[in-house]
């Protein structure tokens, strides 16, 4: 999480130069692309950052839930680092599925197996539910795009496939209707904008 913050930081600092260096670099007739690919850069992934925000909230009430039915101590506290957890690929998810069932297990081993169960469907239901639909309506794509993204991504490249799969393949979609649209059916940029962002999204 902290390594993506800076390059975060570093990449806002420096994307006005980036931005120019493509301009001068890039020939003349793709002015308008390049123009409509940094917007959709920009809207692709602040949706995908609402989304994980997104992500880590409803992880964070169910595990309340869950912890509150089984009447375990340090709900709140274990919910909250649990959410925030969940921004971490990899081990964050692991971690705060482990946190509650350690407490459970304080109580009984039965309290740790049920707590378990519980919180196996509250992590699958927003991981392979809830979520592709939430990226889906942030950042306009359809939500097997988002699925697939997120899939190829961790299998392609790890860890920065796991954060950025969803938004490269969300911008390359994009880009490819927007070419389309302009390219081939010669439509203008306003029908083009248009028409892309009536896209379905599921």
């Amino acid at each position: 999480t902290l390594l993506t913050m800076v390059i975060s930081f570093y990449m806002y600092l420096d994307s006005p130069r980036i931005r120019r260096r493509i301009e001068r670099l890039a020939p003349p007739t793709w002015a308008e692309e390049l123009t409509y690919l940094d917007a959709v850069v920009d809207r692709v992934f602040g949706g995908y950052l609402r989304s994980q925000l997104a992500m880590a909230g409803l992880t964070a009430v169910g595990t309340l839930l869950v912890m509150v039915v089984a009447q375990l101590p340090f709900a709140l506290a274990v919910s909250l680092i649990a959410g925030l957890l969940m921004l971490i690929p990899y081990l964050g998810p692991l971690i705060a599925f482990s946190i509650p069932v350690i407490i459970g297990w304080q109580r009984s081993p039965f309290t740790a197996l049920v707590l378990a169960i519980a919180l196996l469907l509250v992590h699958q239901t927003i991981s392979r539910i809830i979520m592709p639909r939430i990226v889906s309506y942030t950042t306009g794509l359809p939500a097997v795009l988002v699925l697939a993204g997120m899939l190829t991504g961790v299998r392609l490249a790890g860890l920065w496939g796991a954060i950025f799969g969803a938004p490269i393949v969300g911008i390359l979609y994009t880009m490819v209707v927007y070419v389309y649209e302009r390219r081939v059916l010669r439509r203008s940029p306003e029908e083009t904008a248009d028409a892309i962002e009536n896209l379905p999204p599921y």
